[in-house]
């Protein structure tokens, strides 16, 4: 039980850090809200972390404000490097793969449509 407070607590900030990137528009939980980590206190939409081998390993699925600033993978190769900065500050020294699936985009217009009457 230890284990997966901490491991609540972890995905909790690093939620917080993906979603402060540039060209971050929100976390993205899932279809069917599958895509967590959960803890006594909820559950954390976006972002799964668990431990395989003693390391620690991260996944985070993001939702990209449209139009980039950068490319999609620019985009997620930044949230990558901010969650890496800050695993070691939260006292996280075996780090495995933090994977970052840029899974949806958000339009801040509305789509213009053509042809309508």
């Amino acid at each position: 039980m230890e284990s997966q407070l901490q491991e609540f607590a972890i995905a909790r900030a690093l939620a917080h850090a993906a979603r402060d990137v540039p060209g971050v528009d929100e976390l993205f939980g899932g279809r069917l809200g599958e895509i967590a980590t959960y803890g006594r206190d909820g559950r954390v939409p976006g972002v799964r972390v668990w431990r395989e081998g003693g390391r620690l390993h991260v996944e985070a699925h993001i939702v990209a404000a449209y139009p980039p600033e950068h490319t999609l993978p620019a985009l997620a190769g930044s949230v990558r490097e901010r969650l890496r900065e800050l695993l070691p500050e939260l006292g996280i020294a075996d780090i495995g793969p933090i994977d970052v699936i840029v899974a949806d985009l958000r339009f801040d217009n509305p789509p213009i449509v053509l042809g309508v009457a």
